[in-house]
């Protein structure tokens, strides 16, 4: 909210678009950086960034703007899983997200949790090849 309590929300919530005109790429492991920054732009463009950043919180029901939320959280939600790639999609729906903004942070913590394991396969590889009889450590 913003500091006189009013929501900062757009006056028209944007019809229904072809997300793939605005959001070329599909959201994969490692596609990840490219589709939030698209991502994010849409939804800069269109002034509801705040909804999947913490800035703009689900008002009141009785709130005049409770609808407007509503309809931006819901769009942004269909345009978050339309950019999931099918590999991506099937784990994602294994999530209880009942807003965007927690689809945001779950494909967020996905991909870390991804980068995580990368890095310690990675390691692992690193560290058990061998040149000759000699793993790495002993050659360098």
């Amino acid at each position: 909210m913003a500091a006189n309590n009013t929501l900062v929300l757009p006056t028209i919530v944007p019809n229904t678009l072809n997300i793939r005109n605005f959001v070329s790429t599909k959201f994969t492991f490692d596609t990840f950086l490219t589709w939030r920054k698209g991502f994010a732009q849409l939804l800069r463009t269109h002034n509801m960034i705040g909804i999947v950043n913490g800035t703009v919180k689900c008002p009141a029901a009785t709130h005049s703007q409770y609808s407007i939320w509503r309809e931006c959280n819901e769009l942004i939600q269909s345009w978050i899983i339309a950019t999931l790639s099918p590999s991506i999609l099937e784990t994602f729906l294994n999530y209880e997200s009942d807003s965007a903004i927690t689809s945001w942070n779950t494909l967020k913590q996905l991909f870390l949790q991804h980068v995580a394991s990368t890095k310690m396969l990675l390691r692992s590889k690193f560290q058990n090849f061998k040149k000759s009889n000699f793993n790495m450590n002993d050659y360098l």
